[in-house]
C-alpha cells in the first residue's frame, strides 16, 4: 500500500504546504486534507506515493514527529471497508456498526424481556387532587415553588 494517512495536523495547515512536506520523499500521486461540510478542517489528510518504498520512508520520517506544535501520527491506509479496521468514534463518521444487542434476532430479545416485570407508572397525585389540606399548603407555597396540582 503506497497511501498514507496523516493524523493530528495543526489547524493552519494548507494543501500546498502539506504537499511540499511529503514531496521530498518521492513522487506524489495524490494529496489532500479533509474538511467538514461546513469547511472546518478535521486535522487529517491523505498522501499517495508512486511506490511503496517512498511511502515507508515518509512514514518513518514523519510518524510521531512534530509539525508546528502538533505531534502527528502517520500510518499506512487500510482498504475501505476493512473489517479489521478500528471503528471511528468521530461525530463525522457514518452510522456506527450495530452493537451486540442489535445483532440478535428479534425472537431472542423478546425472550430476555419476558422474565422482567414491567413497571407501572405510579399515580401518586391522583389520590391527593381533592385533598383540601394539600390545596391549602400549595396555595401558601405557590410563589416559591410554582407547584400546581389538578
Amino acid at each position: 500500500m503506497s497511501r498514507l494517512i496523516v493524523k493530528n495536523l495543526p489547524n493552519g495547515m494548507k494543501v500546498e504546504r502539506f504537499r511540499q512536506m511529503f514531496a521530498a520523499f518521492g513522487t506524489l500521486t495524490d494529496c489532500g486534507l479533509k474538511f467538514t461540510k461546513d469547511g472546518k478542517f478535521r486535522k487529517f489528510g491523505f498522501v499517495g506515493f508512486k511506490c511503496e518504498e517512498d511511502a515507508s520512508k515518509a512514514l518513518k520520517h514523519f510518524n510521531k514527529s512534530f509539525v508546528d506544535t502538533a505531534r502527528v501520527t502517520v500510518e499506512f491506509c487500510t482498504d475501505f471497508g476493512d473489517p479489521n479496521k478500528a471503528r471511528p468514534w468521530s461525530k463525522h463518521s457514518r452510522q456506527p456498526d450495530r452493537t451486540k444487542d442489535e445483532q440478535k434476532p428479534e425472537g431472542e430479545k423478546r425472550d430476555e424481556n419476558k422474565g422482567k416485570k414491567e413497571k407501572k407508572p405510579l399515580d401518586v397525585l391522583g389520590d391527593l387532587k381533592n385533598d383540601e389540606g394539600l390545596r391549602e399548603f400549595l396555595a401558601v407555597h405557590k410563589n416559591r415553588t410554582q407547584v400546581m396540582v389538578g
